[in-house]
Order: C-alpha cells, then sequence, then structure tokens
C-alpha cells in the first residue's frame, strides 16, 4: 500500500535492516541501518506520513521498545539508552549504561523495569521513565533542560559470551539465554 524511506541507494548487497518496525496505535516506528534516524509514521491521516524523526544515539541492530507510551532506543555500540515521548519524539530520558562491551539484544520492559542484556551475559535492569517524573520535569525545569540519567537498579553476570538473545517475559518469569545456559527467574 505505501513505501517509506530509501534505506540503501548505494544498493549494497551487504546492507542490512535487523531493527524489526514497531506498531503502536496510529504510529510506526521504523529504524534505518546503521544507526540510521528512528522515525514515527503517522498513520492517522489520508496518507503516511513523519511525525517525528530522532537521528542521534539510534540502534543498529536491537529493535526499539514501546513500553507505557514512551519509546526506549538502544545504541548498543555505545550502551546507550534513550527514552523518546512517543507523540512528540522529545527526549525524556538519556544513560550510558555501565559496563564494556556491546548489546545486541532488543530491550524488554514490565513491572516498571527495563531489561538488558550485553554479549558478555551481563543483565541490566534499569528503572521505566513514568508519567510522574515526566510532569516534574516539565514543572521544574526548562525545555533546555539537561535530560536525566535512568536509574540503574541491578547490575548481575550470567556469562556466557556470546549472548544476543533477547530477555524474554511470561508468566511473571524472565527468562534470559546465554550461549551457555537459559535461566527463568520469578517471584
Amino acid at each position: 500500500l505505501w513505501r517509506y524511506g530509501d534505506w540503501n541507494p548505494g544498493k549494497k548487497t551487504f546492507w542490512r535492516t535487523v531493527p524489526c518496525p514497531v506498531g503502536v496505535g496510529d504510529f510506526v516506528l521504523t529504524s534505518a541501518p546503521h544507526y540510521g534516524p528512528v522515525s514515527a509514521v503517522d498513520l492517522s491521516g489520508e496518507s503516511p506520513h513523519v511525525r517525528w524523526s530522532f537521528e542521534k544515539r539510534t540502534t543498529d541492530t536491537p529493535t526499539p521498545l514501546v513500553y507505557k507510551n514512551r519509546l526506549y532506543i538502544l545504541h548498543g555500540r555505545r550502551r546507550e539508552l534513550t527514552c523518546l515521548d512517543l507523540e512528540s519524539g522529545r527526549v525524556l530520558r538519556q544513560s550510558r549504561l555501565p559496563g564494556q562491551r556491546y548489546l545486541r539484544s532488543s530491550p524488554t520492559a514490565a513491572d516498571g523495569k527495563i531489561f538488558l542484556m550485553d554479549v558478555d551475559g551481563d543483565v541490566l535492569v534499569c528503572a521505566a521513565h513514568t508519567d510522574q517524573e515526566d510532569a516534574d520535569q516539565q514543572a521544574s525545569q526548562p525545555a533546555d533542560r539537561e535530560v536525566p540519567e535512568f536509574e540503574l537498579l541491578q547490575h548481575t553476570r550470567f556469562g556466557g559470551y556470546p549472548a544476543r538473545s533477547t530477555i524474554a517475559i511470561a508468566h511473571n518469569q524472565l527468562f534470559i539465554r546465554t550461549s551457555e545456559a537459559i535461566y527463568c527467574i520469578g517471584k
């Protein structure tokens, strides 16, 4: 029905797009390859149009996460996690994550937490951005404010290089797969 983007103008045969598009409400969120822009394509009108694009600290392989009307983008090589307002594309929170090696797995979320795993099998848990924090930021800081960082709740080493799988969540349990084992963690 429609097409968006010309992500391979040089027609390179090794060019690949790894992140999946993410559909939410009237939007399709697209990620160009090799740290290209993440764009919110608005499907609500007669023809699709780009509502906003985010071009800094974008993704290469991890698929962006939509959680509680927020978009989380992981720049795996720089270990940077960014939270955007889904409607406007405004940066709400951004942090460099602890650790040494890159992340290839996509972030997942549940219970107000963002779960990530790097290639060494280190699992990071960050507090998700909340509506209350957004209201507090707007009330207390000017538009050109410094963006707050994520709160790191947990950093656990499971090992098992190379760990590239996304942490799965089902039935109040986390399923973490490294190259050496599968772990199930629950309450």
